[in-house]
């Protein structure tokens, strides 16, 4: 399996979102390019959070949200620009093939 970046995050961005979420298997791993300090959340420790402490997990799940909207927005962004060219292509190969 050969290594391919898939995003480089900065101090204070969270990576593993949607995993919190909905437990699904891991599909990503992260590595560092300097030395680093993390602080792990999972699922079992958030779950945990909301019956002990409702207010910091609401904190926790609308940052969450946000994350997780901005990211769908990218994504679709990145779509969208996708989509466009392959009809570009189509419309170019079919106009060749003429």
């Amino acid at each position: 399996n050969e290594e391919q970046e898939m995003a480089i995050l900065g101090s204070g961005e969270i990576f593993g979102k949607t995993t919190l979420a909905a437990p699904a298997p891991r599909t990503f791993s992260a590595r560092t390019n300097e030395a680093t300090e993390l602080l792990g959340l999972f699922r079992s420790d958030l779950l945990e959070i909301t019956t002990k402490h409702p207010e910091i997990a609401c904190r926790i799940l609308l940052g969450l949200i946000k994350g997780i909207s901005e990211q769908l927005q990218r994504a679709t962004i990145e779509i969208t620009a996708l989509e466009q060219i392959n009809h570009d292509l189509e419309n170019s190969t079919c106009g060749d093939s003429l």
